[in-house]
């Protein structure tokens, strides 16, 4: 079964132009590819108006403690959804890893303070 990859109206075998849209159908046009919902009714331009509106909030979800702006004030939009999760990930490893070098720190200062010194400036540079 093909779809038109423009308007999603089903195909038939062997034809040039989608019988809706009048769209010119080749085999890198998705005529064997499987519809892709977002393309109807102009649901690619409103998930570039989404992206265009939510470009703010995308770039605060990667800044620290500011990724809980996008987690509340983006709640309707994927975009901005998607990137506040991607932040939220990124903060909660950032903050395992200074946990574990801390805690790495602790444990070599008690066999060596002037290794220990070493290794907090290398370990909060790689961080």
């Amino acid at each position: 079964m093909s779809f038109c990859s423009k308007c999603g109206q089903k195909l038939q075998e062997g034809s040039a132009f989608c019988q809706n849209c009048g769209e010119a159908i080749t085999k890198d046009s998705g005529f064997n590819k499987p519809f892709n919902p977002t393309v109807i009714n102009g649901g690619v331009k409103d998930e570039q108006k989404d992206i265009q509106e939510n470009k703010v909030l995308a770039i605060l979800a990667y800044l620290g403690i500011l990724v809980l702006v996008p987690i509340f004030a983006g709640k309707d939009s994927k975009f901005a959804k998607f990137h506040a999760n991607q932040g939220l990930v990124n903060i909660i490893m950032c903050i395992a890893y200074y946990v574990a070098v801390g805690i790495f720190n602790v444990l070599l200062s008690i066999f060596s303070p002037e290794l220990a010194l070493l290794m907090i400036f290398l370990l909060n540079l790689a961080g």
